[in-house]
């Protein structure tokens, strides 16, 4: 692949992200802005997980039945636009419809960020290295753009994100009509006709890695999700939302950049580093007494998030099978976007109310322990066997 397709794909993937940023990125710091309750709305982003994690599962279905990223990706965004447009326009005049919307457009979305990804490891060749370099434009593009919405907002308030959204929106449709898409790979039409979910489980390392990013997912996504009401909680405002994506996820698209070199380490070691920095970002949280402490604890949540997305496109490249491939994607990225946050959720409005915001922070610190001391079993019992193998020669 050329450096200038490389960055076509990059920019593209910056502006989708940029547009996630405008949007996904302070939703929630606008619904409370415009009445919803810490509890109404943990009870919201539960209902719109639930349809994410539908979505992703549908929508990759799709992809792997019609061979396609590309056509998916272009009438589902192109849908999403619409939708959270009309949310953005409605909230304060009727936050009941926007409510109603929310959790559509949660099941129109969810998929485009696995389907970007799979679109490009396909047009890279499988190029760990090319897709790390395009995929941190998408970390550039959603920093950058945090970073000014969050200064726009905090002067002229919300009605701002109106103009990024439809800005960013329009020409990433620009970038997905006008860039080609590499064919899928030649499939056993018969193997796949015997049910493709079940070659899912054929994999023990991909299950592991399942069981980890959906507890990684049950720890931060109420943390993530509630960041504005952290914040808020020790003094900061929403320009500092705005900050913390942008360092956070500027030191994210560095590290995406680099992620090539991360093949050296082995897999089981990138997933125990990616649980650990995620359990020192929620014990910055629960004890963060200034807004500069969640933003270092982002800076380790982003580490993390650096170390899992390489790792776990990798491990699902090398290790499943093609023809359901982008299902797996989907259902990696839904254990730790939306089926962790499901149940997360469905808690957490309930833990705030009665303990206190602090609580979110406190129980993801005791998860994230839990994952930790499976991965660190888990390389005790392999550095055991290599031990004997090496005795036995």
């Amino acid at each position: 692949m050329k450096t200038d397709g490389f960055f076509k794909y990059g920019l593209m993937d910056g502006l989708f992200y940029a547009w996630c940023a405008s949007f996904t990125g302070f939703i929630t710091s606008y619904f409370l802005k415009c009445g919803l309750s810490a509890s109404a709305l943990s009870s919201l982003l539960a209902v719109y997980m639930i349809t994410c994690f539908a979505g992703a599962l549908f929508w990759g279905t799709i992809c792997d039945k019609l061979k396609t990223n590309r056509k998916v990706f272009l009438a589902s965004f192109s849908t999403v636009i619409i939708i959270a447009g009309t949310i953005t326009v409605i909230t304060p005049v009727d936050v009941h419809l926007a409510i109603i919307l929310y959790p559509l457009m949660g099941f129109m979305l969810s998929s485009l960020g696995s389907n970007l990804d799979a679109w490009m490891l396909r047009s890279f060749n499988k190029d760990g290295s090319m897709y790390g370099k395009a995929r941190a434009m998408g970390s550039l593009g959603y920093s950058l753009t945090a970073l000014l919405a969050g200064m726009l907002i905090n002067n002229y308030g919300y009605g701002i994100i109106q103009i990024l959204q439809i800005t960013a929106g329009i020409l990433t449709l620009l970038m997905a009509f006008f860039l080609k898409e590499l064919p899928f790979e030649d499939i056993d039409r018969k193997k796949t006709e015997k049910g493709n979910t079940r070659l899912l489980l054929k994999s023990p390392l991909y299950l592991i890695l399942i069981i980890l990013l959906f507890l990684g997912g049950l720890a931060v996504s109420p943390v993530n999700n509630m960041k504005t009401v952290f914040i808020q909680n020790v003094g900061g405002d929403v320009s500092m939302l705005g900050l913390d994506s942008f360092i956070g996820v500027t030191l994210q698209a560095l590290l995406i950049f680099i992620s090539g070199k991360f093949t050296k380490i082995p897999v089981k070691v990138r997933l125990l580093i990616m649980s650990s920095a995620l359990m020192i970002d929620m014990m910055l949280i629960y004890f963060a007494v200034s807004p500069l402490m969640i933003i270092i604890g982002s800076i380790f949540w982003n580490i993390s998030f650096s170390v899992m997305l390489p790792t776990q496109r990798e491990i699902v490249e090398k290790n499943i099978d093609p023809s359901v491939r982008n299902i797996a994607h989907n259902v990696a990225d839904a254990a730790y976007n939306n089926f962790s946050a499901i149940i997360a959720l469905s808690y957490s409005g309930i833990l705030i109310d009665t303990f206190g915001v602090k609580m979110i922070a406190f129980t993801g610190i005791i998860i994230m322990i839990v994952a930790v001391t499976i991965e660190t079993v888990l390389l005790l019992k392999q550095d055991k066997k290599e031990m004997i193998f090496a005795a036995s020669l």
